[in-house]
């Protein structure tokens, strides 16, 4: 008998000690499909009721600093997770979160596979995927939080292990941006393609809850002229208003800016003077050209601190989702296999 109740506890030990590890054994067999997830009353899924298929069941193969690994999901998205949200926010954010990079994953082997890297599933650059840190990285990075912030990420991502979001039966393309000023943006006003899911909804957040929420950036005039003239050659500032009429989408964002006498798109204006997104305004100051911008990212899907900030005020992730992506409904990976 002493030795059975010492071979449990020693088991017990194993099991919580690999409860917080950033590693998880990575199975070579794809999951089996198991039972569509179970409804409530209301018709919606509850979050007890999608726990059928384990993210360690999962392997990728991210692209990391040149090299190809592979790794199960559990591992890639505890790195996605902490990469991409502070660690601070809370718990239900952290897991609408984990949820988002669990989705695009699943968008990204399932729906539109991408073509810059056919080698590998995702990639940790963010210009192409979703960042990843390993880790070392993290350890840098938290210094002496390392282990209690590595506790509650990977807590949120196993909380929400295995659930994804779906429109129509796939996976969505399930983007998300650091913060909006009031609301988020349609996809097509970015990338101009209309998904039904990624719309322009009301989000909460504010100045008061987001540092660097109001920058300004300023330009010489002559700076700002060359780097006009530089993609538009027809361009004729002697002839035309440096600023002329600026047009904004739905959500507010600079839709384009008529200077010099050729119209300019906002995410290109943004993407020239490095902006912290198309939420700006500008004008003419002296020998200057200053940008008053509000927000951070493109303004797509879920804004993460107003994720924050609705979980602060009462809202779980399930809700959270729900209102950045309408339309859409939880599912679990069990049902993609």
């Amino acid at each position: 008998m002493r030795r059975v109740i010492t071979t449990s506890l020693l088991l017990a030990m194993a099991a919580l000690l690999a409860a917080v590890s950033f590693s998880c054994i990575k199975h070579e067999t794809t999951p089996q499909r198991e039972a569509s997830p179970k409804s409530s009353d209301s018709g919606e899924p509850q979050a007890n009721e999608l726990l059928n298929c384990s993210d360690h069941s999962v392997n990728i193969k991210l692209l990391d600093k040149g090299q190809v690994k592979t790794l199960c999901l559990d591992e890639y998205l505890i790195g996605v997770v902490a990469a991409e949200m502070p660690a601070d926010f809370d718990i239900e954010a952290l897991k609408a979160q984990a949820v988002a990079a669990r989705t695009y994953t699943m968008y990204k082997l399932f729906a539109e596979p991408s073509a810059s890297h056919p080698e590998a599933d995702v990639c940790s650059d963010i210009k192409c995927c979703k960042a990843y840190s390993t880790g070392d990285t993290l350890k840098a990075k938290w210094g002496t939080s390392y282990e209690n912030n590595l506790k509650k990420i990977t807590d949120a991502v196993r909380s929400t292990d295995g659930q994804y979001l779906k429109y129509e039966g796939e996976p969505i393309l399930a983007v998300f941006h650091s913060c909006s000023a009031g609301t988020t943006e349609r996809s097509e006003n970015v990338w101009s393609r209309a998904l039904p899911y990624l719309v322009c909804v009301d989000t909460p957040e504010t100045e008061a809850d987001v540092p660097g929420y109001s920058t300004t950036v300023t330009v010489l005039k002559s700076d700002y002229m060359d780097s006009i003239r530089e993609r538009f050659p027809d361009v004729d500032f002697s002839r035309y208003p440096l600023i002329g009429e600026i047009s904004l989408t739905e959500g507010g964002r600079v839709d384009g800016v008529v200077t010099g006498g050729v119209s300019v798109s906002g995410t290109l204006m943004r993407s020239i003077f490095e902006l912290r997104s198309a939420a700006f305004e500008m004008e003419e100051h002296g020998d200057d050209v200053v940008f008053h911008v509000s927000g951070y990212g493109h303004g797509v899907g879920m804004s993460q601190y107003g994720a924050n900030v609705l979980a602060h005020s009462g809202s779980n992730y399930i809700e959270i989702l729900s209102w950045y992506y309408p339309g859409t409904a939880l599912g679990n990976i069990s049902e993609l296999y």
